[in-house]
């Protein structure tokens, strides 16, 4: 990252370290439905694990030009880093931890990668009922 897209983090708002920390949490948890290793990832874009774990951790910030290698290698759209972050509001930081916590959940990592290889659009709008029937069942 340049010099000049660094900036204090000790100065960031609370609600820019939420952003940073979810957008590190969704590049964990598209690395690892890659089935990378962070120095994995780091070797293809020029970084040492110890930056794509500050990444991953919102501790630093990452470029929008890192965020497109990051895409390109993982095969995502770069638009799913953003999903749903600017609709939140820091007050709900507790909520946000609970869904960074299922993001790293070994279980929702494989579930999402074992449905994302399902290829049959119709089975998967009937897998995402189910598992919606469930959860209002369980509620």
């Amino acid at each position: 990252m340049a010099n000049g897209d660094k900036k204090d983090r000790s100065r960031a708002t609370d609600e820019e370290k939420d952003q940073e920390t979810k957008i590190g949490a969704r590049l964990r948890f598209f690395r690892l439905a890659k089935g990378l290793s962070q120095t994995a990832l780091g070797d293809s874009v020029g970084l040492t694990f110890q930056q794509v774990q500050k990444y991953e951790k919102g501790m630093n910030r990452i470029s929008v030009s890192r965020l497109l290698q990051f895409s390109e290698i993982l095969d995502f759209d770069i638009r799913e880093f953003f999903d749903g972050i600017a609709d939140q509001k820091s007050d709900n930081a507790s909520k946000a931890g609970e869904i960074s916590g299922l993001i790293s959940s070994k279980t929702t990592i494989c579930l999402v990668k074992d449905f994302s290889k399902i290829k049959d659009t119709a089975l998967k709008r009937n897998i995402a009922e189910l598992v919606c029937s469930i959860r209002m069942d369980h509620q």
